[in-house]
């Protein structure tokens, strides 16, 4: 081969790599690890790129002093960033993952949890497990009870486990009133024996339920509820009686008067006193019941 031709050859690939796009030759320079490259070029060229190019651009350089652990600054950019296309959202939000598990290493837990935080902003999909106990506790501490149950949602949709959040979820369930999502985790609450300290919470929700269902005119499923409540979870004891008095007067409409009966006794049993509401409401139930039923 002739040295001219070889000559035309070697121009045009110097050619070629000198018109490679700064996004393209970014990308290169971070794949192969050369960061402080990197940051160089992307500075040298970010005020002649197109505006389309910067958020990439932008990304890569946050990236690259990352990982030379310039966190700093990589947050700096980081968390500036608001990009449209859900391709970059994708790339920023993975980048801001590599930054808060940086920053949990060196101790910086507010800015992991500010990086995990805007991750799950730009890309609601990403999976973050078990970083999500660190939002789980930040947001329980900050008494962000809607926060710790979204939180908890997605790490138990994640990881299948209920123990470690579990007292923060029910307690911020309770606290939201979200007394459907506290009952689908009874047999959680009966196989794990947290009957004994939280059952309190799950027969509040059965209570409430059954509030609801009885205002609907669902009465049977109402029964059921309070029967499960009053035989499974006895907590907090101070609804029993109210529990009772409301089963005696279902029976009561469901034409059992011996049912209703049984349940207006238990329900004078429970009361704390003899001159409770409940009690002297039961009484008279009593006394009526007997009379239509010939009892003296």
């Amino acid at each position: 081969m002739k040295k001219s031709s070889l000559f035309v050859i070697f121009f045009l690939s110097v050619v070629s790599c000198s018109h490679k796009s700064p996004v393209k030759e970014s990308k290169d320079l971070v794949k192969k690890g050369e960061y402080k490259k990197a940051i160089k070029y992307i500075r040298e060229v970010s005020k002649e790129t197109s505006y389309s190019e910067q958020d990439e651009l932008n990304i890569l350089l946050g990236i690259s002093y990352l990982r030379t652990r310039k966190y700093g600054k990589a947050k700096d950019i980081l968390f500036s960033l608001s990009p449209k296309s859900a391709s970059l959202k994708k790339l920023l939000s993975k980048a801001l993952l590599e930054l808060g598990d940086s920053a949990r290493k060196i101790g910086y837990t507010k800015m992991a949890e500010q990086s995990y935080e805007i991750a799950l902003v730009n890309d609601p999909e990403i999976k973050l497990g078990r970083r999500y106990l660190l939002l789980i506790n930040q947001s329980y501490g900050m008494g962000d009870c809607e926060l710790v149950v979204r939180f908890s949602d997605k790490y138990i949709g994640e990881t299948q486990d209920t123990q470690s959040v579990f007292t923060k979820y029910v307690e911020c369930l309770y606290e939201d009133g979200e007394w459907d999502k506290i009952d689908s985790l009874k047999e959680y609450f009966i196989s794990h024996r947290r009957i004994d300290d939280l059952g309190w919470a799950l027969g509040d929700a059965l209570y409430n339920i059954a509030v609801s269902k009885l205002s609907m005119g669902f009465v049977e499923d109402a029964k059921d509820v309070l029967l499960e409540f009053t035989t499974k979870i006895r907590s907090p004891h101070i609804l029993m009686d109210d529990a009772y008095f409301l089963l005696g007067g279902i029976y009561e409409e469901m034409g059992y008067p011996d049912s209703a009966l049984s349940m207006y006794y238990k329900c004078m049993k429970e009361s704390l006193t003899n001159r409770s509401p409940l009690y002297k409401a039961s009484t008279s139930k009593v006394k009526a019941l007997k009379d239509e039923m010939g009892l003296h």
